[in-house]
């Protein structure tokens, strides 16, 4: 468990190079990744949560002294969480498919040293924090897990993580991001913005402030982790597009604002003021250049010849950009998300968090849902999520049986009685992780399998679909169980499973 120092009651003055800037995440990763590494010792109260919420707290007022208008800022809010939701099942979804299809947990725990692991880790940071600034900025957010030697040097960590943040269910995206977390003040943090029985639950403005370090934090951990896994099994790293807004300001108070800022330099950095605040706003500009307008349902993004339409309630009430690429998604959007917040003011954490709909799932939705959430605190493996989705998708079969890393079959119990008994067995140990349910289930599928000789006639490796039968429910001692399970068999006068 991460631990951090005391912040103490420390004035501290931030500057625009306090935080290692976006722009070297993207010319020299190596540079930008041990800037952050530096920060984290050497200036631990800089990534204290405490410090972070002061600080994100002051930018949000003098953003209201400047005129920015809060629900602007609300409604961006909304985006990011839904957001955040969505890269979460996209991610269990490719998590789901590398551990059950890629045999990606002994690639990376067993086959890769920790030095190429290291090379991974880093190429998913950099494409992370070069997103967009407030992902960059992120990274202060995360000493407790995005750290480059804490995720490779042990090859277990990353696969505890990635089992942590699949969503039980694939079929639909989750409501809440998963807020995952490996010290004990970033949970005190989550628990004071959306309620708890041990801690004091903050006021309004503060825990609005705390969603929003939140949903950035686990953004951008959701982000890393997609891209190490991309970058492992040779696919292609994440991409955020941020939003494109139009600068309203009059030119005059565009004049003056540019005014100030230069003074501001001025005053920072004396006479290197003018050159650091050029190439500052050198790298605003391609960021700037990278924006997009995008579709607020299906999020494709504007392409230069199209024009996407605009939400006219919401525009003229009060300013909010909510933009469609046409009426098909506008109608669409009503019914599931829009229709909650259209025209309307958000005045609460609460009410923001009642409009958040999450735009779609990743993945079509399957002809049944058999199983429903697991209960008992029993957390699934993203293989057995991935057998439940197979199941969910032909509902006529019984068992999903992995026979080679790449392969499977669909079992079909046929007896009615025995087929009653042994759905009931399976819902038993997938839906309340029963796992004696799920050794009498494996013992009566391989003695099933051989008195019918299907793995003779057909090349099935029964010892494989073993070993994936033990990982899909962690039980390492699953042979040794069956073994029982086959020796109270014999003794049986009928030879019973």
């Amino acid at each position: 468990m991460f631990s951090f120092p005391s912040p103490g009651k420390i004035a501290i003055l931030v500057t625009p190079d306090t935080y290692p800037k976006v722009q070297l995440a993207i010319s020299n990763p190596t540079q930008w990744n041990a800037a952050w590494e530096d920060l984290y010792v050497s200036s631990p109260v800089l990534v204290h949560p405490n410090h972070i919420l002061s600080m994100t707290r002051s930018v949000n007022r003098n953003r209201e002294l400047a005129g920015v208008d809060k629900e602007k800022d609300k409604y961006a809010n909304i985006v990011n969480y839904e957001s955040t939701c969505e890269i979460q099942l996209r991610l269990g979804v490719k998590i789901m498919n590398a551990f059950t299809n890629d045999e990606f947990e002994h690639r990376w725990a067993v086959s890769t040293s920790a030095s190429e692991r290291r090379e991974h880790v880093l190429k998913a940071l950099a494409n992370a924090g070069a997103q967009a600034k407030n992902l960059n900025l992120a990274r202060a957010y995360c000493p407790d897990i995005l750290r480059v030697d804490y995720l490779s040097t042990d090859g277990e960590v990353l696969l505890g993580l990635l089992r942590e943040v699949v969503p039980q269910d694939v079929s639909v995206t989750p409501g809440e991001p998963y807020w995952i977390s490996r010290c004990q003040e970033w949970k005190e943090v989550k628990e004071r913005a959306f309620g708890s029985t041990s801690l004091q639950v903050a006021g309004e403005e503060e825990r609005g402030d705390m969603m929003e370090v939140l949903v950035l934090r686990t953004k951008l951990i959701y982000l890393v982790l997609e891209g190490i896994v991309e970058s492992f099994l040779g696919g292609s790293l994440p991409r955020v597009t941020v939003d494109k807004e139009r600068d309203r300001r009059p030119k005059e108070v565009k004049i003056d604002d540019d005014r100030k800022l230069a003074n501001e330099y001025k005053l920072l950095y004396g006479e290197a003021g003018h050159a650091k605040l050029r190439e500052d706003l050198a790298a605003l500009e391609e960021r700037k250049s990278r924006r997009g307008v995008h579709c607020a349902k299906c999020q494709r993004i504007q392409r230069e010849e199209e024009k996407f339409m605009r939400c006219k309630k919401c525009w003229d009430a009060i300013q909010r950009n909510v933009t469609y690429c046409g009426k098909n998604c506008q109608v669409a959007d009503w019914k599931t998300r829009h229709k909650q917040i259209c025209g309307k003011p958000l005045s609460s954490l609460d009410s923001m968090l009642a409009a958040t709909r999450p735009r779609q799932g990743y993945l079509p939705p399957p002809p049944a849902n058999q199983f429903p959430p697991p209960t008992n605190g029993f957390k699934r493996t993203p293989q057995l999520v991935m057998h439940i989705r197979l199941l969910d998708i032909a509902p006529q079969y019984d068992f999903i049986l992995r026979i080679n890393p790449q392969s499977h079959v669909q079992l079909f119990v046929p007896h009615a009685a025995i087929r009653e008994i042994f759905r009931a067995a399976r819902f038993k140990a997938f839906v309340h992780g029963d796992r004696e349910a799920y050794v009498e289930m494996c013992h009566f599928l391989v003695w099933f399998v051989r008195a019918t000789l299907a793995d003779v006639r057909q090349s099935w490796d029964m010892r494989h679909a073993v070993d994936m039968m033990g990982k899909e429910f962690e039980l390492p001692e699953l042979r040794e169980r069956m073994k029982e399970c086959q020796d109270a068999q014999w003794r049986d006068e009928l030879r019973r499973p």
